[in-house]
């Protein structure tokens, strides 16, 4: 027999009948169980909470340079890669991943600026000369 089933059968100083003790061991126990997983929970979350936005900042970075020639989508996904990379420092994660996250995002804005302003010169050139192309 273990350890902790000759204490079950030990007779109880308070006269408790043994029901009694097993359903306050199985509180005791699932009270102390759900308070530490409440404190390991806390934990990790704002452990982890800048390292993801630093991540979605230098995914969101990468995406606005590969999809900078689309106009609009490049400039968008770099602006919204800014704003996670100061989340991310505004909660306290200053490592490396989020300052590559912030350069390549802002590498992305500029691209997708300057392509966006590239393609509604040539859609303004496009119809302003097309009338004279129709004659």
């Amino acid at each position: 027999m273990s350890e902790f089933e000759n204490k079950q059968h030990e007779p109880s100083e308070n006269n408790l009948n043994q029901e009694q003790q097993s359903e306050n061991i199985e509180v005791k126990f699932e009270q102390n169980a759900s308070s530490q997983a409440q404190y390991i929970n806390v934990n990790t979350e704002t452990k982890d909470s800048g390292k993801s936005k630093a991540t979605a900042s230098l995914v969101l970075g990468i995406v606005a340079i590969v999809t900078s020639w689309i106009p609009l989508i490049g400039l968008a996904c770099g602006i919204v890669g800014l704003i996670m990379a100061a989340k991310a420092k505004r909660e306290g994660f200053t490592e490396g991943l989020r300052t590559a996250g912030f350069i390549v995002s802002i590498i992305g804005t500029v691209f997708g600026a300057l392509y966006g302003f590239y393609w509604l010169f040539i859609v303004l050139l496009f119809a302003a000369t097309m009338p004279f192309m129709l004659f």
